[in-house]
């Protein structure tokens, strides 16, 4: 198997494509009092962010690329911060924010790999199903779940995601779903930076002439010059 870490390659052969890039612009809602109690069918690809039957489509959510959040402390997040929510968030006295964004899957992919930067803590879902979660606790109501802890660093983590295990619609499209929790309603900031990858199998390519002997000597001679037949692939 692969081993999936941030960078342009992974080991074994394996390379990274963007499945939902840095940045890609997101359906964002903040939650009530009450809001989806016990109900994750926003996380799902059925759910209509339009529909007033639900509370995101009865209230209006907005759309914005990622970071998400806000700092109103050291500013340590503004390079990092796409789409500011703080006024709604203060409004509502909420610590959760949910956001939801629609994505498309190379046949070619083999497994995913979610990198993330966020305070204080998430939990991530793919079509209704979790695939990540730190400083998430025992979450429930959207509306009252907090983070569980404080996150002082904003490096990036890399969480390995198992395809078999959820259902991917290789012929349509998939959600990526994020419930992003603060520790508290009164915090000075809030940040989620999602980008997920996906791991394809690297396609050898013969870039360079190749040059041979046939009885199994060095085809390059002792000053370097070449000294064997070449073969040129077509």
């Amino acid at each position: 198997n692969a081993i999936l870490s941030f960078g342009q390659e992974a080991d074994d052969g394996w390379q990274f494509v963007d499945v939902v890039p840095l940045g890609q612009p997101a359906e964002i809602y903040v939650p009530s009092e009450n809001e989806f109690t016990d109900d994750l069918s926003w996380t799902t690809v059925a759910f209509d962010v339009s529909d007033p039957q639900n509370p995101w489509g009865a209230n209006g959510g907005t759309v914005g690329p990622t970071g998400i959040g806000f700092d109103t402390g050291n500013g340590r997040y503004d390079d990092l911060l796409a789409t500011d929510v703080r006024q709604v968030v203060t409004e509502k006295s909420s610590t959760s924010v949910l956001l939801r964004q629609s994505f498309s899957v190379d046949p070619r992919v083999e497994g995913l790999s979610l990198d993330v930067q966020y305070y204080d803590g998430f939990v991530a879902f793919i079509n209704g199903s979790e695939v990540a979660r730190n400083n998430a606790g025992d979450i429930s109501i959207p509306y009252m779940a907090r983070a569980t802890a404080s996150r002082e660093s904003i490096e990036i983590e890399s969480f390995a995601i198992d395809i078999t295990e959820v259902d991917l619609r290789a012929d349509g499209d998939n959600v990526l779903a994020i419930q992003l929790l603060n520790q508290s309603a009164f915090s000075n900031d809030l940040l989620i930076l999602p980008r997920l990858r996906g791991a394809v199998k690297a396609e050898a390519t013969l870039l360079d002439d190749l040059y041979f002997t046939l009885d199994g000597t060095d085809p390059r001679g002792v000053g370097g010059e070449i000294i064997g037949t070449k073969f040129r692939q077509p």
